[in-house]
């Protein structure tokens, strides 16, 4: 009888799963966590629609904003490896800190950021124009279905279009209302396998 080797499938590597806090472990405990969360996150937009996103901890001396990092780190510790009290507490510093330092800001004087915004309204689209990043991210804070420009961005865009900053340059005043692509006889011709009829022309 002829024998045959039959070897063992190796055993399945184990899916090594990320470890899940303490507070997302029940419905329950989550969405106390998730709410105690949400009230900091709405102290932290208020905030940040005021001064511009990561900027407000920028206004602030150097010791408010060392205990404003910290506990920003503290929160995050505490999201990711938490029990429900860890994430009630943590949230609730944090939303403390935010308020430090926009008192702060304010005490020293700080220019809050105001945004100037024009908009228009193309093709059932609304673009607003802004200029700078600051307050594309405080004007994006309202919610509006719109597209946030800044003129840098602008300026970007419109280096890539050559031919529209020659004509305003070569026609001052000229008025741009539409840029197209210029044509391309290829993409009419449906495949590349059929053989020219003509000689080459090089």
């Amino acid at each position: 009888m002829r024998s045959v080797n039959i070897k063992a499938k190796p055993a399945p590597k184990a899916i090594r799963r990320e470890p899940v806090a303490d507070w997302m472990q029940t419905p329950s405990t989550y969405i106390e966590g998730d709410s105690a969360l949400t009230e900091c996150d709405r102290v932290a937009r208020e905030v940040e629609g005021k001064w511009g996103v990561d900027r407000a901890r920028l206004l602030v001396g150097e010791e408010l904003r060392t205990k404003f990092d910290r506990q920003r780190y503290l929160l995050n510790r505490a999201i990711y490896h938490g029990t429900l009290e860890d994430v009630r507490t943590e949230a609730r510093r944090m939303a403390s800190a935010w308020r430090a330092v926009d008192r702060a800001a304010t005490e020293a004087g700080a220019q809050a950021v105001s945004p100037d915004v024009w908009e228009v309204a193309l093709d059932g689209k609304v673009y607003s124009l802004v200029r700078t990043a600051d307050e594309a991210h405080a004007l994006a804070a309202d919610g509006r279905a719109r597209e946030v420009w800044t003129l840098d961005e602008v300026a970007r865009a419109l280096q890539a279009f050559a031919s529209a900053s020659a004509i305003k340059l070569a026609f001052p005043g000229a008025k741009v209302v539409a840029i197209r692509a210029p044509s391309d006889p290829l993409r009419g011709v449906p495949d590349s396998n059929t053989p020219l009829d003509d000689v080459i022309p090089f």
